[in-house]
């Protein structure tokens, strides 16, 4: 591997500058370190809104902290710090990926380990136990409805309801829905899971190309039922005065935007605050005013339905990024994606 030789240079660097994560520093130890820090360097794959409405917060708070942010797709980010790894020179501190790509930082090495002292608040599905990395906000999936084809009292109450005879040829997934197809098999057991999905596929279910594409199809009535929609759709569809319901009880399968810090850049302690504003009851609020649901149970989403109440299973993104590739063919196979 051509870039090992700058991965071990990393690693003594992170045992340089970030002490145990069992020896924090104070705010005020990390504030006077990072105001002698220059540029700090973001990458993620989390919306410009999004991020521009932290960063707003952040640069509020701490003026001093310059930061320069890259976005891009999960897979864009991760070929960036790819190929600045390869030209030694990454020097990125905070990146923040969703689901099954923590996998894929962690095996490079892209993440050093800091537990921010906001986590306290967070369910520990969320955290790494070596402190490499934590979700922020959440990407809980459900089954949404065109309430002007579906009356309240017709629609699905759960899973095993969409294999009723009603429901066949009427239903769309997104072709991104291996995340949701990962959860329900560790949710239900494997066994059990491979013959649910096969029923489920045998409804004559609609690969629909992006999950938002899916959610506006439904919403405009060319699917009556959408199946792993992400939550936050529903608040912002609604108030819009879209014609949406969703399926609140059965479980909801739910997984990460996760943060962390690299650890290669030049201002370390000035990511050690993003993240902890990141994960702070104020960073928590932004993400919700966003239109995010907020990790942290300090800080409901709006609506508050979308969690509070509801049966949330955590799914295992380490194990679901580590085999993603068998999955994703599964997930195709089983739901006719050529």
């Amino acid at each position: 591997m051509k870039n090992r030789p700058f991965l071990l240079s990393a690693c003594v660097l992170l045992l340089l500058f970030f002490p145990h994560p069992g020896r924090p520093q104070s705010e005020e130890q990390k504030i006077e370190a990072a105001k002698k820090e220059g540029i700090l360097y973001w990458y993620g794959s989390m919306s410009n809104d999004d991020a521009t409405a932290l960063i707003a917060g952040i640069t509020k708070k701490y003026p001093f902290i310059q930061i320069r942010r890259f976005r891009g797709g999960n897979s864009v980010v991760l070929s960036k710090l790819e190929a600045e790894a390869r030209a030694r020179s990454l020097t990125v501190d905070v990146i923040d990926v969703d689901g099954f790509y923590v996998w894929q930082l962690l095996k490079r090495n892209y993440y050093a380990p800091y537990r921010s002292p906001e986590l306290a608040a967070y369910p520990k599905q969320l955290t790494d136990l070596k402190a490499l990395w934590a979700g922020f906000f959440l990407l809980p999936h459900v089954v949404v409805y065109n309430t002007k084809l579906v009356r309240q009292e017709d629609a699905p109450r759960s899973y095993r309801d969409l294999l009723e005879p009603k429901w066949k040829g009427k239903m769309a997934i997104p072709d991104s829905g291996v995340t949701w197809f990962h959860g329900m098999l560790q949710y239900m057991g494997r066994e059990k899971g491979r013959s649910y999905m096969k029923q489920l596929a045998g409804q004559n279910v609609h690969v629909q190309s992006g999950n938002r594409m899916m959610v506006e199809l439904t919403m405009a009535g060319e699917h009556v039922l959408g199946i792993a929609a992400y939550s936050h759709r529903i608040g912002q569809f609604q108030r819009k005065g879209a014609p949406m319901g969703w399926m609140k009880d059965d479980v909801i399968v739910t997984t990460p935007q996760a943060i962390g810090i690299s650890g290669l850049g030049k201002a370390a302690n000035s990511a050690k605050l993003i993240v902890d504003f990141v994960f702070s009851p104020e960073g928590q609020a932004i993400l919700r005013k966003s239109g995010r649901i907020p990790a942290s149970s300090r800080v409901d989403p709006d609506p508050a339905e979308l969690t509070k109440g509801r049966k949330l299973f955590y799914s295992d993104i380490i194990d679901g990024g580590s085999r993603y590739n068998e999955l994703n063919e599964e997930f195709n196979r089983t739901f006719g994606i050529r």
